[in-house]
């Protein structure tokens, strides 16, 4: 399919086959009517994708198996609540949504707020911690250990008030994975990762000024610094994409890759066609053939 022009590219969008993506498009790029957008949204949660995630969710909150649910990729608790957020879904649609962030919470949040694979300190990152903290923004759910989740991530990337990973004594320390600053990871052999750094950004963009701390701006400050380029992990792109990649029907703005191109999760396409051209929405660009 090519696709040249934004009226084709938003009738592709639109069709009513794909409700989930018919309702981002209505909501992300489209002036549609209150009502109108209400009922697609409800369709969306009812009969899309939405629906398929959670029909796997068990009532106690969790998807596969209990625990702090980074396992087993890519249907894990973790996992799944990160594509629901992608998705479009909301704790205003369906309340069972609220439960498995509640669940999250308890399972994978620790009282510092580190977000862990597995329940600990040693296992966090830049990449889960930001996904978390942004997936459970967008989902709408409001809870005060996410404002912690927040702070941890903001000294993270600081360092302010953590201890080296070698002072084992220290209550709030770097580990082996998450270990320094400036979005410094063991799994990029000790060097600032631009994986991690566009996640943390990523929630730090979605949290709204007036909850924003002294430290959460300073964080902001550093990540808008950072220089991805002369990193291992991937860049953090400044501008639309300058290499050929599929155009997906995708979840919310990430589909995008205006500023940050890297997609918040493995989870990418839904439905592929092929551009020509860049396509502009509303003076967005779409993407690049």
């Amino acid at each position: 399919m090519n696709i040249t022009t934004e009226n084709e590219l938003i009738n592709w969008l639109l069709e009513p086959t794909d409700i989930g993506i018919r309702y981002l498009t209505m909501r992300d790029f489209l002036q549609t009517e209150p009502d109108i957008i209400n009922t697609v949204r409800i369709a969306a949660h009812t009969e899309g994708p939405i629906a398929q995630v959670m029909k796997h969710m068990f009532k106690e909150g969790y998807w596969e198996k209990p625990g702090a649910g980074y396992y087993p990729k890519y249907t894990g608790t973790v996992w799944s609540i990160i594509l629901l957020a992608q998705l479009g879904a909301s704790i205003e649609v369906d309340e069972r949504i609220a439960i498995a962030c509640s669940y999250l919470l308890e399972h994978a949040l620790t009282q510092d707020g580190h977000f862990t694979v597995n329940g600990l300190p040693s296992g966090t990152a830049d990449c889960l911690q930001g996904n978390l903290c942004a997936a459970l923004l967008d989902l709408g759910h409001s809870d005060p250990r996410l404002d912690k989740a927040f702070e941890w991530m903001a000294r993270s990337v600081t360092g302010e008030g953590v201890a080296p990973l070698t002072d084992k004594r220290a209550h709030l320390r770097y580990y082996a994975g998450k270990c320094g600053s400036n979005f410094a990871c063991g799994s990029n052999n000790k060097l600032p990762c631009a994986w991690g750094a566009t996640k943390v950004m990523l929630a730090f963009g979605k949290l709204p000024r007036e909850r924003r701390t002294k430290l959460i701006n300073q964080a902001i400050t550093t990540g808008i610094n950072f220089d991805g380029e002369e990193n291992n992990r991937g860049t953090v792109m400044h501008t639309p994409m300058e290499v050929p990649f599929f155009l997906t029907k995708v979840f919310k703005s990430y589909s995008l890759y205006i500023r940050f191109f890297k997609p918040t999760s493995i989870f990418s396409s839904v439905k592929v066609g092929f551009l020509e051209q860049p396509v502009n929405v509303n003076n967005k660009t779409v993407i690049k053939k």
